[in-house]
């Protein structure tokens, strides 16, 4: 799947389920296509005791190990980045949990993009402002009139490392 991924235009292609069901797909992958090519993506809940939990299947079958024994190793896989769902604060409109992006920070060194919790484009630029090193957001996009090119546009405007605004038309 991703050779045709790649042969199809792909730049990169997030894996999720695999990283637990198949590791040597996962390295075999990064081997042929670079590491820079696969993102490693997380799905993370809290626990009742206020432990962040990895989740797979689409946030359906908790992963046993801890999140800090799994992001020591998970770069062993030859992943080039993580993407971070908060699934407790995806849809929620509530920012993005910088509590655990402190606590991933410890435990890895690789490039991270984050998701879950975005409902305004401030939180974009918070999420920024502490270092997150991409910033991802999709119910902004799909229940109000924001669109792409006003969130590129007031990032740009706030000086951050990021392509200016252009309106496209067909």
């Amino acid at each position: 799947d991703a050779e045709k991924y790649f042969r199809m235009g792909a730049d990169k292609i997030s894996v999720n389920s695999i990283l637990f069901d198949d590791t040597g797909v996962v390295y075999q992958c990064s081997k042929k296509f670079g590491s820079q090519a696969i993102v490693a993506s997380l799905d993370l809940k809290m626990n009742e005791e206020c432990n962040y939990q990895v989740y797979k299947d689409g946030g359906k079958t908790l992963i046993e190990t801890s999140l800090s024994d799994y992001l020591m190793r998970i770069e062993d896989y030859g992943v080039g980045e993580l993407l971070i769902n908060n699934i407790d604060r995806d849809g929620a409109a509530n920012g993005y949990d910088l509590t655990l992006l402190k606590f991933i920070k410890r435990y890895t060194k690789l490039p991270i993009i984050f998701a879950g919790g975005v409902g305004k484009f401030e939180d974009l630029f918070e999420g920024i402002q502490n270092n997150i090193n991409a910033v991802a957001a999709g119910n902004i996009f799909h229940h109000t009139e924001n669109s792409y090119y006003e969130a590129m546009d007031f990032l740009y405007k706030k000086q951050c490392r990021t392509r200016p605004p252009v309106l496209f038309s067909l």
